[in-house]
């Protein structure tokens, strides 16, 4: 039921029961959409006031489509773990460091966060190059070297980039810079998506 703005009225004038009904009855009723708790008076055009029901917990009131909407925190903001990372190689070739895949549903365009945290060791003269993939996108590389006197470092990199709404699958990936067998162990990657404007 749309608003009716209510005309001035002067001395002398006629007031109806049409009129009553028209600027205050339905006027009132007009301002009043709410029929249970939590409800919300949504405009849903210039003259017109609309019920928006209350969403579920946690949910976000957002603007979805140029409107009001309530949304899951899951459909907007995205935050995920990989399983704990333990492994070593001497591999000279890009090589998926295992259990550190992260597989996300981005439901629009958003702004992808990701970290890889944990510690590696080797042998003298080790080294190591990590990046994170997202899909076909690479991060910068993080390249570590080692030696007797730093047998052991703690390794922290991310990479931030734009993707667009779908699946998308982060992992780290790694390679030893020569035949010195390597380890990145006690290591998770980290993964925050958030809708971008």
């Amino acid at each position: 039921m749309s608003y009716t703005p209510v005309p001035t009225v002067v001395t002398g004038d006629l007031w109806t029961a049409a009129n009553h009904n028209t600027y205050v009855k339905d006027n009132l009723a007009a301002l009043w959409p709410y029929s249970a708790a939590g409800d919300l008076a949504v405009a849903s055009s210039a003259s017109t006031l609309a019920r928006l029901a209350k969403g579920n917990d946690y949910d976000i009131l957002s603007v979805i489509a140029g409107a009001l909407a309530y949304k899951p925190l899951s459909d907007l903001i995205q935050f995920q773990a990989s399983d704990a990372i333990s492994t070593d190689t001497n591999n000279t070739s890009w090589t998926d460091v295992p259990n550190s895949t992260i597989n996300l549903t981005l439901n629009t365009t958003s702004q992808l966060f990701m970290w890889l945290v944990g510690n590696v060791a080797g042998g003298g003269g080790a080294s190591m190059t990590l990046r994170l993939a997202a899909g076909t996108n690479y991060s910068s590389e993080a390249l570590e070297f080692y030696n007797g006197d730093t047998p052991r470092q703690t390794v922290q990199f991310h990479h931030v980039a734009s993707y667009p709404a779908g699946d998308v699958t982060i992992k780290a990936q790694y390679k030893a810079g020569n035949s010195t067998r390597i380890y990145l162990y006690n290591a998770r990657v980290w993964a925050l998506a958030v809708p971008k404007a």
